[in-house]
């Protein structure tokens, strides 16, 4: 009852989107005092020189239950290694079909990307003891179909950007591979939630219409 998570996804640090905008959102999140931090994903654009540079100004997170990250399909085409060590190398872990203890009867799982990595929920739920609860970060919020079922109670995603550009009046966005199902907000599946975040950060088109970047805090309640 009551943990307070803080979720940022898709910061796409690069020219488009400069480390002020990284600083700005860190700000944020430490003055909504979170218990935990979960970063889903596309920490990079398309050049890994930005990833030290993100790392850094993530690493001034503060949540006493830690930070958490898994990688996004943007970080896999560029160098997922390279970003995942100047993760580690600043204090957070990277979650690669794996999971780790929050509370007791409470874990952390993540995936590997699923459009360009290689996502094993059987390997990232192997260590969470029967009986146990799970958050699950993973990148594409239409995984959300593979994992209900799994003792999943909540999936943290993003990739969608909310679609980025929205037109009013003009229906469904355009959206990314696996984020056609799920591409906003708090929905149930099956027996989890899974919540998408538009992101922080933007692509190619440098610009965002209707669909503001979001840090988002969730809090947990008994059912």
């Amino acid at each position: 009852r009551g943990l307070r998570i803080a979720h940022i996804s898709d910061i796409h640090h690069s020219q488009v989107v400069p480390l002020a905008v990284i600083t700005q959102a860190v700000d944020v999140t430490n003055a909504l005092a979170p218990d935990v931090v979960f970063l889903t994903g596309d920490f990079v654009s398309n050049d890994v020189s930005y990833a030290a540079a993100c790392a850094r100004a993530l690493s001034a997170l503060q949540a006493p239950l830690g930070r958490f990250a898994v990688m996004g399909n943007h970080d896999y085409w560029t160098d997922p290694g390279e970003v995942t060590r100047q993760l580690h190398q600043h204090g957070i872990p990277v979650l690669s079909n794996a999971a780790a203890p929050l509370l007791d009867g409470l874990w952390v799982a993540g995936v590997d990307d699923a459009w360009s990595g290689k996502p094993d929920l059987d390997q990232a739920l192997a260590a969470v003891p029967p009986g146990a609860m799970v958050i699950l970060m993973a990148h594409e919020p239409d995984y959300a179909d593979v994992a209900q079922g799994r003792g999943v109670i909540l999936q943290l995603s993003g990739h969608s950007h909310g679609g980025q550009v929205r037109v009013p009046f003009s229906g469904r966005p355009v959206l990314p591979f696996l984020s056609w199902k799920y591409f906003a907000g708090l929905q149930r599946v099956g027996d989890l939630w899974v919540y998408t975040n538009p992101g922080l950060g933007t692509m190619q088109p440098p610009f965002i219409f209707h669909c503001r970047p979001v840090v988002a805090l969730l809090e947990l309640q008994p059912a």
